[in-house]
């Protein structure tokens, strides 16, 4: 098993959230390029139908991916004070 499948499949419950979780780790791991479908269902032991249950596609996995890093930053610029230091 490489690190995407072992590292994800603990923490977050619903299998959204373990796509979103897998695929972020596959393109850190990898590289976007490897980034299919098929691969994402193989690395979470569902089948390809099971995980566009959940999403239209790739581009709508990658937008979740990508939003969800905005909402991390924002919330980390939140909680920095003026002069730049995390609070």
């Amino acid at each position: 098993m490489t690190s995407a499948s072992t590292s994800n499949q603990k923490g977050r419950g619903t299998s959204r959230e373990l796509i979103i979780d897998v695929s972020r780790a596959i393109i850190e791991d990898e590289g976007l390029e490897h980034l299919t479908i098929r691969r994402i269902a193989e690395t979470i032991n569902r089948t390809q139908p099971a995980v566009y249950q959940h999403f239209a596609g790739k581009d709508e996995i990658l937008t979740a991916v990508v939003l969800e890093g905005f909402v991390a930053l924002v919330e980390r610029l939140l909680t920095m004070d003026q002069s730049g230091s995390i609070t």
